[in-house]
């Protein structure tokens, strides 16, 4: 394979992920925004326009790679590799420091793990060979299609390893073995204990005792946490009948807990429950059982607590101003 081969192969990978990275955030603007949220980014980068911008940036930067006349093609491939290089030192960072941090990378929310480091690696790696070409030049993929007569077997090389590295993507990370996937349903409530603000023990089962729960799992500086937070308050009733309760990873540094949360030390409550991205939010049934899958997101959320006011509306009694005589 020619040098000239390998860069056209690393830009329609690189331009084809960039594509579909972006296409399939479009519509996960919420998730979009928790991560940036989860990533720790300044709080002026984790705006509602700047989530909606970024799916719009990925698609243009994979259809400039591909597609647009030099010099805009390589000013492209740059910006692909500032971005892919800012990308991997963040996820590095998540890695390194342990913490459970899940993200919308490819319009699915998955864990932060090895696998997401070396993804970005991969592409870092192949932008860096786009880079390197002439500035001023055709770009691999225009130069191809006019001068090589083996393009054909490039692309469907590109092509090939492209979907494999994108079903690569979409599997994320294997979940743990002791988590539950919510296939067998009902599922019962986990025996996992939780801490009150005051630092008293909570065995989760516990909370459905006297009523179903909508279990909210928060972070302190998640901004569409907070949307949450202010709609919905610990102790909150949903439909009279339906109570909130707030939850919240303890602080790793023993600082003391505040009350309005429940607590949970070294996120394993969350991560048992498949519930580790923030927001998100899970029903606990009063018979304590799991009647659904978590929700992730703000907008989910609030998605939930309307399905259950309607719910609850439907069962409770019509009185006679309710009657149509």
């Amino acid at each position: 394979m020619t040098w000239t081969t390998v860069q056209l192969v690393a830009t329609i990978i690189v331009g084809a992920s960039f594509l579909v990275s972006g296409i399939l955030k479009l519509r996960e603007t919420d998730s979009t925004r928790a991560t940036l949220s989860a990533l720790r980014l300044p709080s002026f980068l984790q705006r509602g326009w700047i989530a909606r911008s970024y799916p719009v940036a990925e698609i243009a930067l994979g259809a400039a790679l591909l597609a647009v006349p030099a010099p805009l093609w390589w000013a492209a491939a740059v910006a692909a590799l500032v971005l892919m290089s800012v990308l991997t030192l963040l996820v590095v960072r998540v890695v390194r420091s342990g913490e459970d941090v899940a993200c919308n990378c490819f319009g699915s929310t998955q864990r932060i793990s090895g696998r997401t480091v070396l993804r970005n690696v991969v592409l870092t790696v192949l932008t860096v060979l786009i880079v390197v070409s002439e500035p001023f030049t055709a770009s691999p993929v225009a130069e191809a299609l006019r001068t090589r007569p083996d393009v054909l077997f490039a692309v469907a090389l590109a092509v090939v390893t492209s979907a494999a590295v994108t079903v690569v993507i979409t599997m994320g990370p294997p979940r743990p073995r002791d988590v539950d996937t919510y296939e067998d349903r009902p599922l019962v409530v986990p025996d996992v204990t939780v801490r009150d603000g005051s630092g008293s023990p909570v065995p989760l089962p516990a909370l459905t005792a006297e009523s179903a729960v909508l279990l909210i799992h928060v972070k302190s500086g998640c901004s569409p946490c907070a949307t949450v937070i202010e709609a919905f308050s610990d102790g909150a009733l949903i439909g009279e009948r339906v109570r909130v309760r707030l939850l919240e990873r303890a602080p790793a540094d023993g600082a003391p807990l505040v009350p309005g949360r429940l607590w949970d030390d070294g996120g394993e409550a969350a991560r048992v429950l498949a519930m580790a991205s923030t927001p998100s939010a899970l029903l606990l049934a009063a018979d304590g059982t799991i009647p659904a899958d978590p929700v992730r997101g703000s907008e989910a959320i609030f998605e939930l607590v309307q399905a259950i006011e309607e719910a609850v509306a439907a069962l409770r009694p019509r009185g006679l101003g309710d009657v149509d005589l």
